[in-house]
């Protein structure tokens, strides 16, 4: 069974992207009107801003919901067939995808040993991911960061 949705805001921010790990952002146009763009990559191909005809004033509560709503609306339709390819390619594990590379790169840590071992690397980016809500404090944290294992075998 597919899932219904309340409104067209909904349905773009949890049935598209938070399915597809997108993201949407909403505003009003110089010329009043709601757009909101979505973007589904890096980069000026992986992006769209999709505008509605909708007028409705900004500064009020009701009017932000009609114009958020419109927008998604405009969006929705205009990423048929962005969703449709997204959702065509073939499912493809992690492990599968990059085998025995991903095993030798990948070292999950957890507790002081983890923190301590982050702070050894030193990276100069790091990325993070919190699973949770705006109402209970997080229950997962996830920290990424780019390195390299340098292996010397110096044994002849």
């Amino acid at each position: 069974m597919a899932p219904s949705f309340n409104s067209p805001k909904q349905e773009l921010e949890q049935g598209i992207c938070g399915q597809h790990g997108w993201s949407s952002s909403y505003f009003q146009a110089p010329s009043s009107r709601w757009c909101v763009e979505v973007r589904w990559g890096v980069g000026p191909r992986n992006g769209r801003i999709f505008v509605s005809d909708d007028v409705s004033d900004g500064a009020s509560k009701a009017g932000v919901k009609k114009g958020h709503a419109a927008a998604a609306a405009v969006a929705i339709a205009g990423l048929r067939d962005i969703v449709y390819a997204a959702n065509s390619k073939p499912m493809c594990t992690i492990e599968k995808a990059f085998g025995v590379w991903f095993d030798l790169t990948c070292v999950v840590m957890s507790g002081p040993e983890g923190w301590a071992k982050l702070w050894e690397i030193n990276p100069t980016e790091v990325f993070v991911d919190v699973e949770g809500n705006q109402v209970t404090p997080p229950v997962l944290v996830q920290v990424c960061v780019p390195f390299r294992n340098v292996y010397d075998d110096t044994t002849e």
